[in-house]
């Protein structure tokens, strides 16, 4: 999940500055399962509870080749 949080920060910081984007606000938005080996993720193989803060909503399910991937994702607003 750290992962996944990581890479989503780097995304805004990058997102602010080729926008030339000072303050923003950030709100938590349900991100979708993008699998990378799978064509779809069925239900059944969601972790639950997602893990939801002010800033970031996470979504993991099961991975083929590890234990479990996750997702996270947010809104910005400027």
């Amino acid at each position: 999940m750290s992962r996944a949080l990581s890479a989503l920060k780097g995304y805004i910081k990058e997102y602010k500055a080729e926008n030339h984007l000072g303050a923003v606000t950030i709100r938590a938005k349900r991100a979708e399962p993008q699998p990378y080996w799978r064509n779809k993720i069925s239900a059944g193989m969601m972790y639950q509870p997602d893990i939801i803060t002010a800033t970031s909503h996470t979504v993991c399910w099961q991975g083929v080749i590890s234990f479990y991937v996750c997702t996270a994702g947010a809104e910005v607003c400027w």
